[in-house]
């Protein structure tokens, strides 16, 4: 979503790109961490295979933030609670 953030320039997809290119085992999944089903399903692929998770999902900005509240928690709130939701489900 940076690039809906920020614009084009913002984007990741060249960050991705070599990741995906350039380290053995990365997988990368295009979902959107607000959407629990798709985390939680993610999750379940790779139960068990789990060793840490690294939560970078969320947007810098607090002019952004101020301009549009609703996205920005949805992204930063409920985007975390998928994903903790999720890891309680898997580890417990």
């Amino acid at each position: 979503m940076r690039a809906q953030f920020f614009g084009a320039e913002a984007s990741t997809k060249k960050t991705r790109n070599n990741l995906i290119a350039n380290v053995r085992g990365y997988d990368h999944y295009d979902i959107d961490i607000r959407d629990a089903s798709a985390v939680a399903e993610l999750f379940k692929t790779y139960s068990g295979k789990i060793d840490a998770i690294v939560h970078t999902a969320s947007q810098p900005s607090h002019d952004w933030a101020a301009r549009d509240p609703q996205t920005d928690f949805s992204d930063t709130a409920n985007g975390t609670l998928n994903l903790l939701e999720a890891a309680r489900t898997i580890f417990s």
